[in-house]
């Protein structure tokens, strides 16, 4: 039965993927693709497996970091092309083999200009106080700093923050090590981006045997989602003026002091960016802060706190719960504006009475108005139903707009008819299954630089439809996380978006709430070169080029019967006018990470690891800075 099973899984595949794959990108790649999954599947390679292989390709070998030194070396005479970077390192009975793999580390950066502040937090061990002076007196970049009293994470850390001479700080942990390259990353951004304020980087976990797993590619600035998590955690690089602006860490929030110490930084901060390449290894072992059950959640506790504060600073009534990982953050809705609930609809009357009777059941936000926008029915059953409509409800009104189906003129015809401060884009084969449905979306569209707001949607079956829409895929848009459980399982950890709100490039029209009056600054959807596909990917890129943000929430979950109100026809047309005005086939996406496979929607690791280029370039999107 194993045998017949693994068969199925492989013939899935091959007929939801490959003729897509065909299509897009010829039948050299299909191949590749078809054998990799082949392979994977039969002798059940893991996502470690995996990993392992794209560490060969993504690590520099010695001549390459011998290269890196030597550029530094040869401008080591010009003070403007070099930054000091201070990195603090508080440590309390520290285990000398993990101590000195981390000193060791530092020491192996092949930027040259650093600091490193090591601050005893009132260890009072002897065999400690003699490896560190020794490590000063080795290395002059080295500073020691003896706290009599254990003054905590924080306080120890300040102590290292008052003492520090760059222009930079990062914070690193006794037990972890630092990639060689690092230093010389983050120098390069700085160099060609003078003004950022705050960098951060990808990383992953390793075991004491040096074993790396579990990485973490993450997003680029998405403030949405580090309200929520601290997703920047390893390594992180403040200026120095931006820690004048806000002050020492906090001991209250000691445990998750480094996430409130996150917050502040990026309410002041300009810019904020994110190198796409795992620059720290955390260490994993059973004496780790995060395997210890009670600091464990001593530290939960403060990073709720952190979150607490951060919105009451911000003005945004909300509560606060802590969950799997992470916080939910529930906005508080406390105006009432109209939403106009546009669904546009040709027969099917099953599908339209399914969507209605949904919203009966479940509790739906009250002032609203329905604006059904029929395209030519004639199916008797849906007149009957749609005279039904306007005869039981005082809120539903009907658009006629015969023609050929144009998903875009629908909408935009129902949008101008529309009285509500808010449109709801509603396709009419989605069915609510929980109360409260809307406002969610609500709460994020109010916010004054949100353009448009998409929820989680989930085929029958429960798995994932659409979690956002990632531009550049296959040289488009795809929905992320497509056919995903729908609550996260896999230990590939930048899944765990699924367990926030966060900013996307793009979320579908099936179901978008947005300000009328931005549905009309950016011209709504374009009924010309996007009559069917991709209009709502049009819409939220032009929504990004006027500075609004995409926001999906995963609160609001809905069922989408995908495909039953309309055909599967392939919208070349589209596509190709998709590419010409937003150049997909090389659009970096800042939300999905470089190192992720472009090739598909299974998130799975790149075949080319990114790397640094010399001259400091981010991944070439102008959206890719991430600014706040």
């Amino acid at each position: 039965m194993s045998y017949m099973r693994r068969f199925n899984q492989i013939v899935f595949l091959l007929i939801s993927d490959s003729l897509s794959t065909l299509r897009h990108e010829g039948i050299e790649v299909w191949w590749k693709k078809s054998s990799q999954y082949l392979v994977r599947t039969i002798f059940k390679q893991t996502p470690d497996y995996s990993y392992r292989l794209f560490l060969k390709k993504s690590r520099l070998n010695e001549q390459e970091l011998a290269a890196l030194a030597i550029d530094w070396e040869k401008n080591s005479g010009h003070q403007s092309a070099h930054f000091l970077i201070s990195l603090i390192m508080p440590v309390f009975k520290p285990k000398r083999k993990w101590l000195l793999e981390m000193v060791s580390s530092i020491q192996d950066q092949v930027y040259p200009h650093w600091e490193l502040i090591i601050v005893d937090d009132g260890s009072h061990d002897n065999d400690v106080k003699i490896l560190l002076k020794q490590f000063a007196k080795e290395d002059r970049r080295i500073r020691i700093i003896f706290s009599e009293q254990n003054q905590g994470i924080s306080g120890a850390s300040n102590i290292g923050l008052h003492a520090a001479s760059g222009s930079y700080i990062g914070f690193v942990d006794q037990d972890d090590i630092v990639a060689p390259e690092a230093l010389d990353h983050v120098a390069r951004v700085i160099k060609r981006y003078p003004d950022v304020d705050i960098i951060y980087s990808d990383e992953d976990r390793i075991t004491n045997n040096g074993i790396r797993f579990n990485p973490f590619f993450k997003p680029a600035y998405s403030p949405c989602f580090l309200l929520q998590n601290m997703y920047f955690c390893h390594l992180t690089i403040y200026s120095k003026n931006i820690l004048d602006k806000i002050g020492d860490l906090r001991s209250d929030f000691d445990g998750s002091q480094d996430f409130d110490l996150a917050l502040r930084a990026s309410e002041k901060a300009d810019k904020i960016l994110h190198i796409p390449r795992i620059l720290y290894h955390w260490r994993y072992h059973h004496d780790s802060f995060s395997m210890q059950v009670h600091t464990r959640q001593t530290a939960l506790e403060a990073g709720k706190q952190a979150t607490k504060a951060a919105l009451l600073r911000r003005g945004i009534k909300a509560t606060v719960k802590r969950q799997q990982v992470g916080y939910h953050i529930q906005r508080i809705v406390e105006t009432q504006p109209m939403v106009s609930i546009i669904i546009p609809t040709k027969d099917k009357p099953d599908l339209l009475s399914q969507l209605l009777d949904s919203m009966n059941v479940y509790q739906t936000y009250p002032n609203h108005e329905l604006i059904i926008v029929n395209n030519g029915s004639r199916n008797p059953e849906t007149m009957v139903l749609l005279e039904q409509l306007k005869s039981e409800r005082n809120n539903v009104r009907i658009i006629q707009a015969p023609g050929d189906f144009n998903f875009s003129r629908l909408i935009n015809s129902g949008a101008a008819a529309a009285e509500g401060e808010l449109l709801l884009l509603l396709n009419n084969g989605i069915e609510i299954i929980h109360d409260q449905w809307l406002e969610p979306m609500i709460a994020h569209a109010l916010e004054p630089d949100v353009g448009a707001v998409g929820c989680l949607l989930l085929f029958p079956n429960k798995t994932i439809q659409h979690a956002g829409v990632a531009i550049g895929i296959r040289g488009n848009a795809e929905h992320c996380f497509r056919g995903f459980p729908s609550t996260p399982t896999s230990n590939k950890l930048h899944t765990y978006a699924l367990f926030f709100d966060r900013e996307v490039s793009a979320v579908t029209a099936t179901c978008l709430l947005m300000k009328k009056s931005i549905y009309f600054e950016v011209g709504g959807l374009d009924d010309v070169s996007f009559k069917v596909a991709f209009n709502d990917v049009d819409l939220c890129l032009k929504l990004r080029k006027h500075n609004y943000r995409i926001i999906h929430t995963v609160t609001t979950r809905l069922i989408h019967h995908e495909s039953l109100s309309k055909g599967n026809e392939l919208y070349t047309q589209e596509l190709y006018n998709l590419k010409k005005a937003w150049s997909t086939d090389s659009y970096a996406d800042p939300y999905f990470n470089p190192n992720l496979s472009r090739g598909d929607y299974h998130m799975n690791l790149s075949d080319t690891p990114w790397r640094m280029p010399k001259n400091g370039d981010l991944p070439a999107s102008e959206h890719y800075l991430g600014q706040s």
